[in-house]
């Protein structure tokens, strides 16, 4: 059994960002991600200002970004029955970049801070009053990073009604500029839309965001898919199928959850922008938030703990 300050559930930006910044204070930290290593999750692939600007804190700048592959953008495209608008971006202001790429830079980054990360790992339990994994780790705090699906603390009905995401990759040539980011906005959603991010060498990351029930987020992004093979009758090819995750702004299961020794960051804690699906500023500030809370905690833990004899010498 090996001894931790922190347990950090997940492998992601705010799982990352509170591995960090636990490493960074001082800390003993162990990130625990049930999943196994190449599996990624639903993503729109895009990096905008305030994403960038998030990434930073955590010493990714944009240029290991682009050093890792991400692809430039110059504008936004804005699309909305009977009316167009657009954004221009200036130098390195939003970039797209495959999730499996980010996550390979973030969690290198928790691995420079000191943190170390095990996959495919057990649901954690509380057993006299330590957060334990099996029988191999153990700490007194636990921060839960693992996503809109975490399952660890919520409860489902709490995501009935909110936000869902579905994206996939594909191989393309569209009637699309590679340099600008495309959004065609739901007439019957005020928030709902589809997209289509290009990655570069003929990559797209296509999908849709809507409130609505699963089977038809499911038939929308069917018919989304359906038009833009009919948009690309000389290639087109799937390179990551389609998959969806519920998203938005949702209440944690227990209002009490800092009594026992979990706090919850990012996706886990419902912190996702429900009218627009961007999460990376999110997932890095609550992951920064839900860390320092931890460290502020042990620092008064040491503090109040009683001296020995030895020590009052």
């Amino acid at each position: 059994m090996t001894d931790y300050d922190v347990i950090v559930l997940g492998a992601g930006p705010a799982a990352s960002s509170a591995a960090v910044t636990c490493a960074v204070g001082g800390m003993k930290v162990l990130m625990a991600d049930r999943y196994p290593e190449d599996v990624c999750k639903p993503c729109g692939d895009g990096l905008s200002e305030n994403g960038l600007e998030a990434l930073a804190k955590l010493s990714v700048s944009a240029d290991r970004l682009l050093e890792a592959g991400a692809h430039p953008i110059s504008r936004s495209v804005h699309l909305w029955p009977g009316w167009r608008s657009e954004v221009r971006h200036d130098d390195r202001g939003f970039l797209t970049l495959p999730k499996p790429c980010l996550l390979r830079l973030v969690r290198s980054r928790a691995e420079e801070a000191g943190a170390r990360i095990r996959y495919a790992a057990e649901t954690p339990v509380q057993r006299d009053g330590l957060w334990q994994i099996g029988d191999t780790a153990r700490a007194p705090r636990l921060i839960d990073a693992s996503g809109a699906q975490s399952g660890f603390r919520q409860d489902p009905a709490l995501r009935r009604g909110l936000p869902i995401g579905a994206s996939m990759v594909i191989s393309a040539k569209p009637p699309l500029d590679e340099d600008s980011v495309w959004f065609w906005h739901l007439p019957d959603d005020p928030t709902g839309y589809r997209w289509a991010f290009p990655l570069g060498d003929r990559r797209w990351n296509i999908g849709v965001w809507r409130s609505a029930e699963t089977a038809r987020i499911k038939a929308e992004m069917e018919r989304f898919i359906a038009l833009c093979a009919g948009k690309c009758p000389d290639h087109f090819a799937v390179i990551r199928p389609a998959a969806y995750a519920f998203l938005g702004t949702s209440p944690t299961s227990r209002a009490d959850q800092a009594e026992d020794g979990c706090l919850q960051a990012g996706d886990a804690a419902g912190t996702c922008d429900a009218s627009s699906g961007e999460g990376i500023p999110q997932a890095v500030a609550s992951g920064m938030l839900a860390a320092e809370t931890c460290l502020r905690g042990a620092e008064r833990s040491r503090a109040t703990r009683p001296q020995s004899a030895d020590q009052n010498i």
